[in-house]
């Protein structure tokens, strides 16, 4: 039997089953988290990072200089997206030798390439592997932040090793909080996370798609699902950690895993601004090449911006599921 719901992609059928089944690639029998070495993805599994082409993120001393529009327009060139309130500016169009001269600009602190990372490995497990599920399987919307009675509960190793039985005892299970997740997209379908999703808070911020899904804001890889399916389920199929909590969702990655540190960058900033979520979750890695031209500047353009919290934020990278953080991280984890 296999769980159905719509779904929105016909050439990702079982997608929709992604975050039940995939989720159980790496568990056990028994709620134990597996060898570290059977799990590491190998550094090859992730594409070396590239320059985008004619792109840049342009940071300013103070406010936007009043010319700078001007001056874009006539190298021939566009001021794409600006956030204001971080004092950076995304622009293309204008030639190497029209970033140079925007670089010399009085009231320009930095310009910097954009690059292009793969942030997570490119999809490679065929769905219809992932369609068959025991039909006894399936269990019942849960009622409170219990959610021991998830069909894949007893599996769920990752949910004993961070506590969330004891969370879920002695917390609100995440009730009136947002987390908001960049990633692939989520799929709002899906039966683990129908309604878990805020309206108008689901968009897409790719600049560069691969295909015209890349462009709204469903899911068309899984990994964006399946991280929201860590955070907060209706409990049927996979438990979460704070059940009660809502999600949003900013799509960061096309379908193939990749991104650029401006979309990234404009998304967080969306999120603090726009969505005034609690929290952020970025279940992102992967590796910058400094020695590629305007590596080295792009993290020293944005990272102490970009990575500011929300406010009424909440940041946690600890382990167990009943601790929460306030503290700002010196690098998004």
């Amino acid at each position: 039997m296999v769980f159905s719901m719509p779904f929105r992609a016909r050439s990702h059928v079982g997608a929709a089953v992604v975050m039940l089944a995939g989720l159980l690639g790496a568990c056990a029998e028994n709620p134990q988290a597996p060898d570290a070495a059977q799990v590491r993805r190998p550094l090859a599994n992730l594409a070396a990072p590239v320059a985008r082409p004619d792109r840049y993120v342009v940071s300013f001393k103070s406010a936007e200089p009043a010319a700078f529009e001007a001056s874009v327009q006539a190298l021939g060139g566009t001021v794409e997206r600006r956030l204001s309130s971080i004092r950076l500016a995304v622009v293309s169009g204008v030639g190497a030798a029209g970033a140079t001269q925007l670089a010399a600009m009085g009231g320009v602190e930095m310009l910097a390439q954009d690059l292009n990372v793969q942030f997570i490995p490119a999809p490679s497990i065929g769905a219809d592997a992932l369609l068959n599920l025991d039909p006894t399987a399936a269990g019942v919307v849960a009622s409170g932040s219990n959610q021991s009675g998830a069909a894949f509960f007893s599996r769920q190793w990752n949910m004993v090793r961070v506590g969330a039985p004891q969370a879920w005892a002695s917390s609100t299970g995440g009730a009136g909080k947002v987390v908001c997740v960049l990633d692939t997209g989520i799929d709002p379908d899906h039966i683990d996370l129908a309604g878990k999703v805020v309206p108008g808070l689901f968009t897409s911020f790719i600049s560069a798609p691969l295909f015209i899904g890349d462009l709204d804001p469903y899911d068309y890889n899984f990994h964006g699902s399946a991280s929201a399916g860590h955070i907060s389920t209706n409990g049927i199929g996979m438990a979460s950690v704070a059940p009660d909590a809502k999600l949003c969702s900013a799509k960061v990655l096309n379908v193939l895993g990749s991104g650029s540190f401006a979309d990234l960058i404009s998304a967080i900033t969306w999120v603090r601004e726009v969505a005034q979520g609690n929290v952020i979750n970025m279940s992102l890695s992967g590796y910058v090449d400094l020695t590629i031209p305007g590596a080295t500047s792009s993290w020293r353009c944005c990272s102490a911006r970009w990575i500011a919290p929300p406010r009424r934020a909440s940041w946690s990278w600890r382990r167990r599921a009943t601790t929460t953080s306030t503290s700002t991280p010196t690098r998004p984890a």
